[in-house]
């Protein structure tokens, strides 16, 4: 009797073993799976102390990806191969669509396929290159570069001196810039007043003069809306003169915090996302209209946060607006 039980014992804990190992197994190629299957998430830093993610799913059953994408190889095996992968979308050798020239904004085609044609397209009216969708003509009661502003209303036209003395752009050029007066009533006045800064060079912070004068030329000192910042600390210096720290491709793509202020490095600051000089990253007029992923965080110019983010209340010119 004592011999059975002892038989009893030893065979319950075989049985317990074997279950213990079997789970083990299972738990293991369970924890396996979900590791392979799981999302890939590319995360882009907002300079100025913010962030944001995007997240894309795996782009291969091998996890791997197409990183050569004009070799005629399946390299991911994933049976897309070059262009016809998404992997390659927005690289120099499959760029995706864009309406970016004088060219492609004037054939009467929706050559980036979002709905909107030539001036009508942010990247149109809102690049810098493209010349033949600015309202040059300020007198003609059009709306000649289809952004609903019709002569002095809009923008384009405030450099030009019939505008001056338009009632609806009163505060616009030399004299109305320079009296002390809110000439337009919108509370700021000469050079705080983004009419005066669109129409007189003096009221700008943008070249290497006005960013290096220890002068703080888009404000008025006598007004609550000063803004203080003078030189490279101003957002105007730092996105237009191309001299500031951190607005240039070498200093964009040195994985050095150059700037020193803000512990965001290179594409992941605003001041390299937004500065019109740099070329390597996402977030102004020209990157986020050119096809092409240029920061490498597979989302291409409007699709990347770094060129439109409306939780930050930014869209580069050539996106559109946030509602």
């Amino acid at each position: 009797m004592k011999r059975i039980l002892i038989q009893s014992a030893v065979a319950l804990s075989v049985l317990a073993l074997s279950f213990a190992a079997c789970q083990e197994d299972t738990d293991g190629k369970s924890s396996s799976n979900r590791s392979s299957a799981g999302p890939t998430v590319n995360s882009t830093g907002i300079g100025g102390g913010g962030g944001a993610s995007n997240t894309s799913a795996s782009t291969s059953s091998s996890g791997l990806m197409e990183t050569e994408c004009d070799d005629g190889m399946d390299n991911d095996m994933d049976t897309h191969i070059d262009c016809d992968d998404f992997d390659c979308e927005g690289t120099p050798s499959c760029p995706a669509p864009v309406e970016n020239s004088n060219a492609l904004c004037g054939d009467g085609m929706d050559n980036d396929m979002d709905g909107k044609t030539d001036c009508a397209d942010p990247s149109c009216h809102g690049h810098p290159d493209v010349t033949d969708c600015k309202e040059t003509a300020c007198g003609d009661t059009m709306d000649n570069d289809e952004d609903s502003y019709v002569d002095c209303q809009d923008k384009d036209c405030l450099p030009d001196a019939s505008c001056w003395n338009d009632p609806m752009t009163n505060e616009a050029g030399p004299a109305a810039c320079g009296d002390n007066l809110d000439n337009d009533g919108d509370g700021f006045f000469d050079c705080a007043d983004f009419s005066c800064q669109d129409s007189v060079t003096s009221c700008n912070e943008k070249d290497a003069t006005q960013c290096t004068d220890m002068l703080d030329n888009n404000s008025h000192s006598s007004q609550m809306n000063f803004n203080m910042y003078v030189d490279c600390n101003d957002f105007s210096c730092q996105y237009n003169a191309g001299i500031c720290p951190e607005t240039n491709d070498a200093e964009c793509s040195d994985n050095i915090d150059n700037d020193d202020t803000d512990d965001f490095v290179d594409c992941e600051d605003f001041s390299c996302q937004r500065s019109k000089t740099v070329t390597v990253c996402e977030g102004n007029a020209v990157t986020c209209a050119d096809g092409l992923d240029n920061d490498g965080d597979m989302f291409v110019d409007c699709e990347s946060f770094a060129c439109r983010d409306c939780d930050n209340g930014y869209h580069a010119a050539t996106c559109d607006p946030c509602p």
